[in-house]
């Protein structure tokens, strides 16, 4: 399996849906739409649509800041990012 320790960035944009640099989605197997685990301190488990997007930085995803704050994850947290595979 596939996967990289990132940064999180929480910006305005859409729950539920993360926005990861083109060239990681390619590296990490990653298609549009497809959806990505995300992992922070080896406890929190949080789920996104991946979306491509250019301006965001290679080793960065960005999130919706309302949902992971109440989740208690904070701006510049480092997480690990991988495509979900739902166990049989």
């Amino acid at each position: 399996m596939q996967q990289k320790r990132i940064r999180v960035y929480l910006k305005d944009i859409p729950p539920k849906k993360a926005l990861l640099h083109p060239t990681l989605m390619e590296e990490l197997g990653i298609a549009e739409d497809d959806e990505i685990e995300l992992v922070v301190t080896k406890k929190k488990r949080f789920y996104f649509t991946a979306n491509s997007n250019a301006d965001t930085p290679e080793m960065e995803v960005w999130v919706n800041e309302e949902s992971m704050k109440t989740s208690g994850v904070s701006d510049n947290s480092i997480a690990t990012v991988r495509k979900y595979i739902p166990k049989p």
